[in-house]
């Protein structure tokens, strides 16, 4: 991460530190468009919905030129709600399958990590700011996941109750997504614990 990016994330992080709290690494997601697990998922609900809506749009239009058009359809204003149901269906399935990059895209753009002496913070401004914190002594477990580039996650917690995915009531932990050189702040975090745990 360069200079500048580096004072931006410890500009954006300086609000929520305390008087003694000293910034020990500070980073952000990669920008550009990612690809995520859960794109697969919403992909063939994006393309259901398309078909659905342009099969609507198709059924709907037909019976308005058609020469003996259905009752239900006698004049321009009986075709808005229909017309509108099946732009909906059409936007929903387009969101779905390209919305959504733009939309991680530009939180990602907003998102923030930082640890310090005492925390370890994940800050989100979109439309409005929100701040997950952990106390260094207060982590209930780290999950590194590193790639052949160095880059990778931290997620601090289980993906469930019982740390197993796919489990009931099942939740996403804070997490360090893709960030560089992952290990190394994952050592970072380490140290820092050890370091609080000294002094308590």
């Amino acid at each position: 991460m360069s200079q500048d990016s580096n004072s931006i994330v410890e500009q954006a992080i300086s609000s929520e530190l305390s008087p003694d709290e000293k910034i020990l690494w500070c980073g952000r997601p990669p920008g550009g468009f990612q690809f995520h697990v859960w794109n697969i998922v919403a992909f063939p609900f994006g393309i259901a919905f398309l078909a659905f809506g342009i099969i609507w749009e198709y059924l709907t239009w037909g019976m308005a030129f058609t020469k003996q058009p259905s009752a239900s359809y006698q004049s321009p204003i009986d075709l808005l709600t229909p017309f509108l149901t099946g732009i909906g269906f059409f936007a929903v399935g387009l969101f779905l399958i390209v919305g959504l990059f733009f939309v991680d895209r530009y939180c990602r753009k907003h998102t923030y990590y930082a640890v310090t002496n005492q925390r370890v913070i994940i800050m989100t401004k979109w439309l409005a700011s929100k701040v997950q914190a952990l106390a260094l002594q207060q982590i209930p477990q780290m999950t590194l996941t590193t790639k052949s580039n160095g880059s990778g996650n931290i997620v601090f917690g289980s993906t469930g109750p019982r740390g197993a995915i796919g489990s009931t009531n099942t939740y996403l932990p804070p997490s360090f997504d893709k960030i560089n050189d992952v290990r190394k702040v994952h050592d970072i975090i380490l140290d820092a614990q050890q370091q609080v745990g000294k002094q308590q």
